[in-house]
């Protein structure tokens, strides 16, 4: 196979965590071809795709000349680019739309299944939540809620902007305002779950069925167990509610063509859907002793060689 991985820079990613490195790395050891490029390199005329692309180095060698090929030369493309979800990123969804060949995740996928609101279409099996830019409407939540709640960006990622609100807080009513931009976007407000002292699971699915898990912890001052905010990662298990609710959900991420998704449950509810970009890959291969790169290669085989 031929496969063009759409990455963030190829310097600025991690050989030892990093998960599509992980995977295109497992397609290279298996005699697969591996490019790589940047969501700039790509462009649409005539109504078909280029990729301007460079094949993947070994580790620890600098990435050798690009050159452009249509879309219709790989068998794959890969499409993990890191959130935001900004302008830019929603134009290479554009683009993508016109490859000639599968796109794992589908641009569609990508545009519409965004990670705050996918999983609002699944309201028993995630916790009350509430999405809006109205103050009012967050301060008659935070007191349904017992006043306490947390209050995300919908765009944010990787547990930045997340918050804590109390209403006995003073600083409330600024927290309020920075999430929703001074009131000019909706922000996501959920109930509090205490559950995130047990951790914050993240469940792989591949295909529409789990693969893994692992289980972040929060450090004893905070309470986001994102890795990216510090959090701890312990081995995590796959249980028969996580299994459930995955079953639930495999349908419309199949309608998506979403095949590789990272699944967040606390207290055995859905708070988010990952979609641009999931990651914890090596790290629920390492704490299993299992090779889930070869997993995802392996479907690719079967589906595309």
């Amino acid at each position: 196979m031929r496969i063009a991985c759409i990455i963030d820079p190829y310097e600025s990613l991690h050989e030892d965590h990093d998960t599509s490195l992980a995977i295109l790395r497992e397609a290279q050891q298996r005699g697969h071809e591996v490019h790589i490029c940047e969501i700039g390199d790509l462009s649409v005329s005539g109504g078909r795709l280029f990729l301007q692309t460079r094949e993947l180095p070994d580790n620890g060698d600098e990435p050798g000349s690009a050159g452009q090929r249509e879309s219709k030369e790989f068998n794959l493309i890969f499409m993990r680019k890191d959130p935001p979800v900004d302008r830019a990123f929603l134009q290479a969804t554009y683009m993508l739309d016109c490859s000639d060949v599968p796109v794992w995740n589908s641009p569609r996928g990508l545009r519409e299944a965004s990670e705050k609101f996918f999983a609002q279409r699944f309201p028993d099996l995630i916790p009350p939540t509430l999405i809006t830019q109205q103050r009012g409407y967050l301060e008659d939540f935070l007191d349904e809620m017992g006043g306490t709640m947390v209050v995300k960006p919908v765009d944010g990622y990787a547990g930045k902007g997340v918050f804590l609100v109390r209403k006995d807080d003073p600083n409330r009513g600024a927290i309020l305002e920075s999430a929703t931009s001074e009131w000019r976007y909706p922000a996501m407000a959920q109930r509090y779950l205490p559950e995130i002292a047990q951790g914050d699971k993240r469940v792989l699915i591949l295909d529409g069925e789990p693969i893994g898990a692992l289980n972040r912890l929060p450090k004893a001052s905070e309470f986001r167990a994102n890795m990216a905010a510090g959090g701890d990662i312990e081995a995590g298990t796959v249980t028969e509610r996580d299994r459930d609710l995955v079953e639930t959900i495999a349908p419309a991420l199949k309608d998506f063509g979403l095949h590789f998704v990272g699944l967040d449950v606390i207290g055995g509810l859905i708070t988010e859907v990952n979609v641009t970009s999931p990651t914890c890959l090596v790290e629920i291969s390492d704490f299993d002793g299992v090779n889930l790169a070869a997993k995802v290669v392996e479907t690719w085989e079967k589906r595309y060689a």
